[in-house]
């Protein structure tokens, strides 16, 4: 995996790197950031990067605490399920 945190990624790309199925990667394209380009989805890994550790600051819990949102947030800036107000 090249160390180059600005590359611009497909959704294949990401889904390699995150380990998970390109479903799931669609399904959470706006949460990761996703460029459109017309019929096209790219992602920013450094932006991923970025919102991962947003994220796993809300117990640990990352993108796997995706769900409906609150507008209760901490003092942390995650809700009672694990986002984060950068979520919205």
């Amino acid at each position: 995996m090249p160390n180059d945190t600005d590359e611009i990624l497909t959704v294949s790309e990401v889904a390699d790197r995150l380990r998970v199925p390109s479903s799931w990667v669609y399904g959470h394209a706006d949460a990761l950031g996703a460029y459109r380009l017309g019929k096209y989805l790219r992602f920013s890994w450094k932006r991923i990067l970025e919102h991962l550790e947003a994220t796993s600051n809300c117990n640990g819990l990352g993108l796997a605490a995706q769900r409906p949102q609150t507008k209760l947030l901490n003092s942390e800036g995650c809700n009672s399920r694990g986002t984060t107000k950068e979520q919205k």
